[in-house]
């Protein structure tokens, strides 16, 4: 009987691994087909928005220019419809943008963009401007926002299962030094205690939520020179998603801070995905799933 019951754990959580591997696969799989189409669109469309920004600007100080070397010179042909011309000559390059327009699309943005827009964070400091990039932001972010969803959850799940694999053995000492029932009460003998309590996991991964929320402050206050509450508020509007744009994190085109904010980005979800999924089994539970008494004690303990 016990080995009937461990070979279909050992198959179910089989069957755990396969769906979260697959699904991680799927989604990065998603997201570099999404950076490698955003950037030769969006990127090869803002080239030549560029090209035509600086061609502005330079045919606006070309007019000023000379009309600076007629003054100088003393030229009396000038006329108001010249200056008027410089002007109308600014005015147009001013709003194409400004003349030292950064570029947008590098790769390490457009990555960051792909991640931003499937986690729903969506700052809105690289949109894309083209027809095409726009249709494709709608069509990648209906299959990809519930396939990341899905990762979020599945590593919740992982989460979980890799905390309870690590607190139980110090939970079944502890259970040995203080159990909770007299030998007489139940019968102990063929009972195993093979999970820890929903209650433990509850504030651990609260309390590790919190740590990693003050982390993350404190780093965007360091890597960015924020002000403590200006990182405050960043950081809250990218663990609830809402992304309000008037902050957003700085990549400084370097590759570890991209996979360091990432994670930064990613985790917390993770950790709410485990934090929700464990009071959704507590609600379902009733009263009885918020006890620290025998009752949540019977549920961590099973007959094999």
């Amino acid at each position: 009987m016990a080995g009937d019951i461990t070979a279909c754990l050992v198959a179910k959580e089989a069957v755990f691994i396969k769906r979260l591997f697959i699904g991680w696969l799927a989604l990065h799989i998603l997201i570099c087909v999404s950076v490698f189409v955003f950037y030769f669109i969006e990127g090869d469309h803002e080239q030549k928005y560029l090209k035509q920004t600086k061609e502005a600007w330079g045919d606006a100080d070309v007019l000023k220019t000379e009309l600076a070397r007629k003054l100088s010179e003393g030229d009396l042909n000038i006329t108001s419809d010249d200056i008027e011309n410089v002007i109308a000559k600014y005015l147009s390059a001013q709003s194409l943008g400004s003349k030292n327009e950064e570029l947008k699309w590098t790769p390490i943005r457009t990555f960051s963009f792909t991640h931003e827009y499937l986690s729903t964070i969506g700052f809105g400091q690289v949109v894309p401007k083209t027809v095409a990039g726009k249709y494709l932001a709608v069509l990648l972010g209906y299959v990809g926002i519930p396939l990341y969803l899905f990762n979020v959850v599945m590593w919740g799940q992982a989460l979980k299962k890799l905390v309870n694999c690590l607190l139980l053995p110090l939970y079944k000492k502890y259970k040995k030094k203080h159990p909770v029932f007299e030998a007489g009460e139940i019968e102990m003998e063929g009972l195993r205690i093979d999970q820890v309590p929903s209650n433990l996991l509850l504030i651990l991964f609260i309390v590790i939520f919190c740590l990693f929320f003050i982390l993350e402050v404190i780093f965007f206050m360091y890597h960015q020179s924020l002000e403590f509450h200006n990182s405050l508020y960043m950081s809250f509007a990218m663990v609830t998603s809402i992304g309000f744009g008037d902050y957003a994190p700085v990549y400084n085109e370097d590759v570890v801070t991209l996979v360091f904010v990432s994670l930064v980005q990613f985790l917390p979800f993770v950790l709410q995905a485990a934090i929700v999924g464990e009071l959704v089994k507590k609600m379902e539970k009733g009263r009885r799933g918020w006890r620290f008494s025998n009752a949540n004690t019977l549920e961590v303990i099973r007959k094999v």
